[in-house]
């Protein structure tokens, strides 16, 4: 055996331990957040889970912007369409609170801390009907 072909044997053995290792750090990364996610408890916080490519997204969008809404009820958006992490609680919050999966989600959703309200014409019937108590 040349001393080019076991150089080289070496660097490829170190390359595929190197890969086994990031590979089990990245598994061990996203068990902790999937953990992190199924044991957080959303019935302390309101979200408006959105997608900036939805047209009903837009007119709750619209509403809330028009009538300072988050002025006077504290809650949080979260855009679900361009970040993994945030579909994942999306799809937990969903499944977990509201027994919606699969071909069921739908935005915009606003979980109340109690409820799910489906819907630009919901969401901002319950955003009138907050603000006006």
């Amino acid at each position: 055996m040349s001393k080019k072909f076991i150089s080289w044997s070496i660097v490829f053995i170190a390359i595929i331990i190197a890969l086994f290792f990031v590979n089990i750090m990245a598994r061990k990364h996203n068990m902790a957040f999937e953990n992190k996610i199924t044991q957080t408890n959303y019935h302390q916080k309101m979200i408006l889970f959105y997608s900036v490519t939805c047209p009903h997204c837009k007119k709750v969008e619209d509403f809330i912007n028009q009538y300072h809404v988050t002025q006077k009820i504290h809650f949080d958006s979260t855009e679900v369409s361009q970040d993994q992490q945030n579909l994942a609680i999306f799809e937990n919050v969903a499944q977990k609170y509201c027994h919606i999966t699969g071909s069921n989600l739908v935005v915009p959703l606003f979980w109340t801390g109690s409820k799910c309200i489906i819907g630009d014409q919901p969401i901002i019937h319950y955003f009138k009907t907050k603000m006006a108590k």
